[in-house]
């Protein structure tokens, strides 16, 4: 689980991500209000001190001392988890820390909460996103316009029992 403080390099795994993954699919303008939206100290500060079954709050892979990969997920009114937030580091990616943050987030959404089915939504077109997930077991399911700003395109959503 993550503390308050490691709310800088969430925020730099995050961005970076975010920017390289969505670079060719959403305008620069866009990805930047994405990330003041949603990366910024405030923001990660207050979302690091959440736990409970809406938001779990952030959840950390670290080697040595170094944040490599976070994941953030809840569990929704109809008792299905979702993985909300979800990036390793550009420099750690294929090293098993993906597999490894959402299956332990999985457990618990599971173990905890009793959900039978977990839910993502990915933008269409994510190139790194759609087929880590249905490499996991994910199967698409539906598209609805983007939820943060319906003029960037669509949300692709994959869900797998669990």
């Amino acid at each position: 689980m993550g503390k308050p403080d490691d709310w800088q390099d969430i925020a730099r795994i995050c961005s970076e991500n975010y920017r390289t993954v969505y670079k060719d699919i959403s305008n620069p303008e866009y990805i930047e209000r994405v990330i003041q939206e949603f990366y910024t100290e405030k923001t990660l500060r207050k979302e690091l001190t959440s736990n409970s079954k809406a938001f779990h709050g952030y959840w950390l892979a670290e080697e040595e001392g170094e944040i490599l990969g976070c994941i953030g997920g809840g569990v929704d009114e109809e008792n299905k988890a979702q993985v909300y937030v979800f990036y390793v580091a550009l420099s750690a990616q294929r090293r098993g820390i993906g597999h490894s943050l959402l299956e332990a987030m999985t457990s618990y959404q599971k173990d905890t909460y009793g959900s039978t089915e977990q839910w993502v939504a990915v933008t269409k077109g994510n190139p790194i996103g759609i087929p880590f997930y249905e490499k996991e077991g994910f199967s698409f399911s539906h598209e609805t316009p983007s939820w943060i700003d319906a003029s960037q395109g669509m949300s692709c959503h994959f869900k797998r029992a669990i």
